[in-house]
């Protein structure tokens, strides 16, 4: 969605422009031509963005079909190197856990995304961004228990933290709104992202300001499957499995069943999918009324 809104500025930019040059060159027909044919390209552009997208939610579909799951055991054993891997075992925090937005219990990994959202005072939907939007995945090593040597989570080199290497997935919905007993560490764990309750969150007599949060985490003690890239490090007494992809390709944790891992691999798909089918075809549509008129 972020995609499309920037390529949506773009065209508007770019349609703010034609009247400048139009007037500058005496000549709007040429101005108007150059834009459609920028704006065409800009959306190919962002078709093979997408496209690209598309290709790695398809690659780990199939990594995910074809990986063995494998528990703390198999992985102390595996050789160092690159792997993918499904992984399900006991996960402990090695000392300082996270907390999330919410008033949850101490994790070992916690991903939230929140926005602050306008709708009718009264009625569940529509609703539109109109402030904020934050994403953040905290984490901190971990070990996975059942293995014959420490298996540790970790970021590479000396840091503590995972962070955004790793995303935690399955989490539920829930909003926030001006009737809602809010408590002082969400409060405070929102302004930390820019977000003021008592400012940015209110009913009115037509609209309410509400915050909308997604929540997941991997408690501490918990039972984790974790699905994708890792690069494993073996010394004389320890594996540390350091996450490997990155973006879309970076490793899921959940603490729900198997199923949530591809459901929130399609669910991407889907969304990319459209967006590469959109701009595609309006970028080529675009272009080519942009080249039909200059050659004409």
């Amino acid at each position: 969605m972020r995609r499309v809104v920037g390529l949506a500025f773009t065209a508007v930019v770019v349609l703010v422009a034609i009247a400048a040059v139009g007037t500058v060159i005496g000549e709007f027909r040429l101005a108007i031509d150059l834009a459609l044919a920028l704006i065409g390209v800009s959306f190919l552009a962002g078709s093979a963005l997408s496209l690209v997208e598309c290709g790695q939610r398809i690659h780990q579909l199939v990594r995910f079909a074809l990986a063995d799951v494998r528990d703390g055991r198999d992985v102390g054993a595996l050789a160092p190197g690159s792997h993918w891997l499904r992984v399900e075992a006991g996960i402990t925090a090695q000392d300082e856990t996270v907390r999330g937005v919410l008033d949850g219990e101490p994790s070992v990994a916690a991903t939230v995304e929140g926005s602050v959202r306008e709708r009718f005072a009264g009625l569940p939907w529509p609703s539109t961004e109109v402030g904020t939007r934050f994403e953040q995945t905290d984490a901190v090593p971990a070990v996975l228990d059942r293995t014959t040597a420490p298996v540790t989570l970790a970021a590479t080199g000396s840091s503590r933290t995972v962070g955004h290497d790793v995303r935690v997935v399955g989490g539920d919905r829930r909003e926030l709104t001006v009737s809602d007993d809010v408590s002082s560490h969400t409060r405070e764990t929102l302004a930390a992202h820019g977000v003021d309750v008592e400012a940015d969150v209110f009913s009115g007599s037509v609209f309410e300001h509400y915050v909308r949060l997604t929540e997941a985490a991997v408690p501490d003690g918990g039972t984790v499957r974790l699905f994708g890239p890792v690069t494993i490090e073996t010394d004389a007494c320890r594996t540390t499995l350091t996450p490997g992809g990155r973006f879309a390709s970076r490793p899921l944790m959940t603490t729900s069943g198997w199923g949530t891992i591809p459901w929130r691999i399609c669910r991407r798909l889907g969304v990319v999918s459209a967006v590469a089918a959109l701009t595609g075809g309006g970028g080529t549509l675009l272009l080519w009324l942009a080249v039909d008129s200059l050659l004409g």
